[in-house]
């Protein structure tokens, strides 16, 4: 009787770890990819002629927010990076943290040729255009949260996201 139980109790245990480990990696993801509010008044502001260089390549507003473009910390490699880009109402020094994806862009290695591999300092946005987001009644500027190798600086970088009318 045991030797037929003992099967059970081993399976019964096998699908208990692995909805465990389903439901923390369901967790994780959601909290990676969500929007969140964003204090950023503590933060220490650059501007892109310091340090840094930046271009935000393609700025779309539709049923989606899309937004590409790269960042780089001159002399210091991307390997390590983390890039998010906040809506922000500067008004209230707050703004909604967008996920990003970082994008391979080895051509910005070879165009500043100076030794510094800056092969994943491009970024993506693609977010559905809904709530928290109120386009309709809030003005955003777009700023880049970047943190390289531990140092986290935010980046104003001029622009305002506005909603384009269909055409």
């Amino acid at each position: 009787m045991e030797k037929l139980q003992q099967p059970k109790v081993i399976y019964a245990s096998i699908i208990i770890l692995f909805l465990f480990v389903f439901a923390a990696w369901r967790i994780l993801v959601w909290n990676d990819t969500r929007i969140k509010i964003i204090d950023f008044s503590s933060l220490i502001s650059v501007s892109g002629n310091d340090l840094y260089d930046y271009e935000l390549e393609k700025v779309d507003v539709d049923d989606s927010i899309r937004i590409q473009g790269w960042v780089i910390e001159r002399g210091k490699s991307s390997l390590r990076v983390e890039i998010y880009v906040i809506l922000a109402e500067t008004a209230a020094r707050r703004g909604l943290l967008l996920p990003t994806t970082v994008v391979k862009r080895e051509e910005l290695t070879a165009a500043y040729n100076d030794g510094t591999n800056y092969d994943w300092s491009g970024f993506e946005v693609l977010i559905p255009n809904r709530n928290p987001i109120d386009i309709g009644h809030h003005d955003y500027q777009i700023m880049l949260l970047v943190n390289f190798q531990g140092k986290e600086r935010l980046i104003n970088t001029g622009w305002n996201l506005e909603r384009r009318e269909a055409e």
